[in-house]
């Protein structure tokens, strides 16, 4: 195995899972059998920890212990960086991950994807499919906009 290279294999043999954490299952080098891996990063919220003198962020390890491959996307689903249950992991891409982000300070409708046209006073709901802005339409109210942005969405995922 090259030391590069962590299979789900290696990850399960050194590490137990548990709720949202990974425990040492050996005892080695200053660490102890029992133990919870990985720390937080101060400047992140992300929890990262060393395998093999590489840092890895823990939520990717984690991943890979369940999945068996490292995604380039890892959406936590509910935000918290820090919350690393599998249950709260998915494999993403750029624009799913886009949608899951937090409403912008400077966003003036309270809601995702949905704009004020100051012209004629409405909200107009758009999103982004495959690196193409889509117009859903223009609404009375900006929950009306963000609730056909997000049937919008729905559709296109059955």
């Amino acid at each position: 195995m090259s030391k590069d290279i962590l299979t789900q294999s290696y990850l399960q043999s050194i590490f137990d899972y548990k709720d949202g954490f990974l425990v040492y299952k050996i005892s080695a080098r200053g660490i102890s059998k029992g133990k919870v891996a990985g720390s937080p990063k101060k400047d992140s919220g992300y929890r990262v920890l060393k395998i093999k003198n590489r840092v890895y962020y823990e939520h990717r390890v984690i991943f890979a212990w369940h999945h068996g491959y490292f995604p380039s996307l890892i959406d936590h689903k509910n935000r918290n960086r820090s919350d690393n249950r599998i249950e709260n992991l998915e494999d993403s891409n750029a624009s799913k991950n886009a949608l899951n982000s937090k409403v912008w300070s400077t966003n003036t409708s309270g809601y995702r994807c949905v704009t004020k046209h100051t012209k004629n006073n409405s909200w107009i709901g758009q999103t982004w499919v495959n690196g193409k802005k889509c117009h859903v339409g223009s609404f009375a109210t900006p929950q009306e906009a963000s609730d056909a942005v997000r049937k919008f969405r729905e559709k296109l995922t059955v």
